[in-house]
């Protein structure tokens, strides 16, 4: 594995294995525990022009709808890194995680609401560092999302038949 990042990386696709924002052609989908092909090399990867786009968990949260399977990928060759994604000259897909559900993302949405009485009365607690303290909640609140995201994907490899 090539990735530089040493983060996993995710891709998003419809479940036959199509890109659901952009591209087109289908991507091989593992088979039992073997990853799927490495899919045809691109030249000059570039974020939103060309290349196989893959984001970390931090970026993931904004390409979810319901019906999306998300997958663990890897990508290896040259990159591009954008705020929300990296393109990649080569990727395959590794592993199922879930299908992104209208139930998970309700059950997401109510466990990330959780935090904010939290982040708000350590808002209130002192106003003189309130935009320092907003920045550092806003940070904390991604960094948790992310990591309740994948808890809520997580949860489908445990269940049998997935």
């Amino acid at each position: 594995m090539s990735n530089k990042h040493k983060a996993k990386l995710y891709k998003v696709l419809w479940r036959n294995g199509e890109p659901a924002h952009g591209g087109s052609g289908k991507w091989h989908l593992p088979k039992g525990k073997r990853p799927g092909k490495w899919m045809p090399q691109i030249e000059d990867p570039t974020c939103c022009r060309r290349g196989y786009h893959l984001a970390a968990a931090g970026q993931l949260l904004q390409w979810l709808s319901p019906g999306l399977v998300v997958w663990e990928a890897e990508g290896r060759g040259a990159h591009h890194d954008k705020y929300d994604k990296s393109a990649w000259a080569e990727a395959r897909l590794v592993r199922k995680v879930g299908v992104w559900t209208e139930q998970k993302a309700r059950l997401f949405d109510a466990d990330c609401a959780e935090m904010v009485p939290r982040i708000d009365a350590s808002l209130r607690a002192g106003t003189w560092a309130a935009g320092v303290a907003w920045d550092a909640a806003w940070v904390a609140v991604r960094v948790a999302q992310s990591r309740r995201l994948l808890y809520w994907l997580k949860r489908d490899l445990c269940r049998p038949g997935r």
